[in-house]
């Protein structure tokens, strides 16, 4: 199927591409840990990874550092809080900012789906050569700053 815009055969631009390509990454990480048992998400592993590798994270950094809103990281963080995933508490500096920590149940959980996540990463690349996988972290780097770059105009 094609879609035309303006001259522009769209299905041969990059957005279609990396758009397909995140859904079925995302689906097969999904599927990846379910079939393993694991009770957490993808995203929700991302967050236990960002707050076990920046113990004391603020919820304001979480966000900023995993490039998404605000309202979006404190419904995954209430959610991992309810699973007794992590835990939040108010910084000593400012009562009004929650800094967050991994509870025992989270690093246990993410030392368990990690090894898991790490194959299913390996395995979706192994066909790709070290230069292969540089160059189209490149081509993707160029594309988030040109996005980045046209947005603060």
């Amino acid at each position: 199927m094609q879609l035309e815009i303006e001259g522009i055969d769209y299905t041969n631009t990059l957005g279609p591409w990396i758009g397909k390509t995140y859904k079925m990454l995302d689906c097969y990480m999904e599927s990846v840990l379910l079939e393993n048992g694991i009770e957490i998400s993808k995203q929700q592993w991302l967050i236990l990874n960002l707050v076990n590798n920046n113990k004391g994270i603020s919820q304001n950094e979480l966000a900023r550092f995993a490039n998404r809103d605000k309202t979006s990281v404190t419904r995954f963080i209430s959610n991992l809080e309810s699973k007794a995933y992590l835990k939040r508490e108010s910084s000593k500096k400012d009562k009004r900012v929650k800094n967050l920590y991994l509870t025992d149940l989270g690093l246990k959980t993410l030392k368990k789906t990690t090894p898991i996540v790490r194959k299913a990463v390996l395995k979706l690349q192994n066909e790709l050569s070290k230069d292969e996988i540089k160059f189209a972290i490149s081509s993707l780097k160029k594309i988030q700053d040109k996005i980045t770059q046209i947005k603060s105009k």
